[in-house]
């Protein structure tokens, strides 16, 4: 449920980002997070009923197994069903749904600017770069609009390939133990894990254990972003933070916000120049109030 709601919010954030703005707000967050935590133990309560403990005799000793094993065929196949939808059909309709959607904005919004570039080229004799397509950007953009371009297809490209996965993933991760659980609730296969049975269930167990194990990797290191704030935020923390003394003997600490800077064909993005120079604007106020406390005299 974590998961399906991680992928219809994304869902609506993209495909509406103007109501998103102002829906998607920190309150409806953590209420929806506290109604996933109470509709997943209401929806697992059925779990609770049928749990059992059940004697098995084998040749060494007597083992008492905890298993699911209700008293009629159709209310443990009705069990059964109701699982393999919740946990594993409808999220991945959802997410399908919801990843699909996304995909399908980025590759149509990538197919229109294209468009709109070749249609303005074409305008223009092809000697001049499109305006239309980047108006919206800083004049860098303008100047060299074709590795803008690559960069941002090749984010296009990699978030598509993220989204693929987690469903892939989703899939491959818990398919095999809700199909077996379906197929044991049919009396299909023996409910007990012995002889062939017990290593490939283990196996299906581990699996399901290891989708969560992999989501962080999956939904933060396949991001560039993500990536270049970590190794940010890590050197930070690696790195000590400077002391300097005051002219009445106190300490005042330092603190460097990191910045990233870009560079297109060698030229330093223009952006960077308007935020160094706000920040040392800023840094001038700050020195002569500074001084003007110190000595208001002067």
């Amino acid at each position: 449920m974590n998961l399906t709601g991680l992928s219809l919010e994304r869902y609506y954030a993209i495909i509406h980002p103007l109501k998103a703005k102002y829906r998607c707000t920190l309150t409806l967050a953590k209420k929806t997070v506290l109604c996933i935590w109470l509709s997943s133990f209401i929806l697992a309560a059925p779990t609770i009923v049928g749990q059992i403990h059940k004697t098995v005799i084998g040749v060494r000793r007597t083992a008492h197994w905890c298993i699911i094993e209700w008293e009629h065929d159709h209310i443990s196949r009705l069990y059964g069903v109701y699982m393999y939808l919740i946990v594993l059909v409808i999220p991945v309709m959802l997410m399908t749904f919801a990843y699909g959607s996304i995909s399908f904005k980025l590759w149509r919004l990538r197919y229109c600017k294209s468009t709109t570039d070749n249609t303005n080229k074409v305008a223009n004799g092809g000697l001049r770069v499109s305006f239309t397509a980047y108006k919206s950007r800083d004049a860098i953009c303008l100047r060299c609009p074709k590795p803008i371009m690559s960069d941002e297809n090749a984010t296009r490209k990699q978030v598509m390939k993220m989204l693929i996965a987690v469903v892939v993933l989703f899939i491959l991760c818990w398919g095999p133990i809700m199909t077996n659980n379906l197929l044991v609730s049919f009396k299909i296969i023996d409910n007990l894990n012995v002889g062939d049975l017990k290593r490939p269930r283990q196996a299906m167990y581990v699996m399901s254990y290891f989708n969560s194990c992999i989501n962080p990797f999956l939904y933060a290191f396949m991001s560039k972003n993500f990536r270049n704030a970590f190794k940010q935020t890590f050197l930070l923390i690696c790195r000590s933070r400077p002391v300097a003394r005051t002219r009445n003997g106190s300490f005042i600490r330092y603190s460097f916000q990191s910045r990233s800077t870009s560079f297109i064909s060698g030229k330093l993005d223009c952006r960077e120049n308007a935020t160094i120079s706000r920040d040392n604007t800023t840094l001038s106020s700050l020195s002569v109030n500074r001084a003007y406390q110190s000595n208001p005299a002067s």
